[in-house]
């Protein structure tokens, strides 16, 4: 196993993806989010990370990446008229929405930067 270092916002991300992937089923779905979620909450304390997580940013990004999985989850099936713009669309809305958590919990902007 590799740590990282990562920006908070992009780590929120992460763990909103294993948010959606949970959902889906699976232990290893489960143990994947409770360790990522663990460890964040070890970084940041319960109280901040309970505090994002109800917060409508953390909502608005589970939603973006939920989209952009509906997205992904269409171009693998036959017959796909999804528009290419449609999907950048929703991936920069995930950036955007990641980015707004970052800047509002912890004042200050992702290193990541689209290009």
């Amino acid at each position: 196993m590799i740590k990282i270092d990562t920006d908070e916002g992009a780590a929120f991300d992460m763990l909103a993806i294993l948010e959606i992937k949970r959902t889906k089923g699976g232990k290893q779905a489960e143990n994947n989010y409770n360790n990522l979620a663990d460890t964040i909450k070890e970084h940041l304390g319960e109280a901040l990370f309970s505090r994002i997580l109800r917060s409508k940013d953390y909502t608005d990004l589970v939603m973006a990446n939920s989209l952009v999985f509906s997205y992904v989850d269409l171009l693998n099936k036959d017959n796909n008229t999804l528009p290419a713009i449609d999907v950048h669309k929703a991936n920069m809305a995930r950036f955007k929405f990641k980015k707004y958590l970052q800047e509002r919990f912890f004042n200050k902007e992702l290193t990541e930067q689209k290009i």
